[in-house]
């Protein structure tokens, strides 16, 4: 068994620890599996925390209860695959993007492409439906306007050094 079976094995039996124990019951006494309820809290917390901040547009878009549930239908469906921080968020990209149940949204594809590429400068260049990004930057800042997001033209936005802050440059 390679790293990677041994890690998404060990989310799989951590975040597996409300449903019934199996082998893990036999070899454990309640006061480990006790135990082993507050890692899984602490580490449910912290896989929380991460994808809350390199996703922070899709978490005001979908409302902090409703990013929670994907978060968690994500840790428990497919767990965490890599020891990478950023594997983490780039795989619950991948897994948010592949879901039936938001694709009668369109936005959200976007929306997850740009937090991504804010918070990692992943990948190096996106493509996303015209008017997005601005509807992106509104959801960072909280202010409201009637912007017009047009799903039928693309553009494809780089993140650059701009006098030494990071920004956005729309190419197209």
């Amino acid at each position: 068994m390679d790293y990677k079976s041994y890690l998404s094995n060990m989310s799989q039996e951590i975040l597996g620890l409300d449903k019934d124990l199996g082998q893990l019951g036999e070899i454990l006494s309640e006061d480990s599996i006790s135990n082993l309820k507050v890692y899984k809290k602490n580490y449910m917390n912290h896989v929380f925390n991460i994808l809350s901040g390199d996703f922070p547009a899709l978490k005001k878009y979908l409302g902090e209860n409703n990013f929670y549930f994907f978060a968690r239908k994500y840790l428990i469906e497919v767990g965490i695959q890599s020891p990478s921080i950023a594997e983490l968020s780039r795989a619950f990209k991948v897994y948010l993007v592949g879901l039936h149940s938001l694709h009668e949204d369109d936005l959200i594809e976007d929306i997850v492409k740009i937090d991504l590429l804010w918070s990692q400068s992943y990948p190096q260049e996106i493509e996303v439906s015209s008017g997005a990004l601005e509807f992106w930057q509104e959801l960072i800042s909280g202010d409201k306007s009637e912007k017009v997001i047009n799903l039928d033209v693309l553009v494809r936005i780089v993140l650059i050094n701009y006098k030494g802050e990071q920004a956005f440059k729309v190419l197209t």
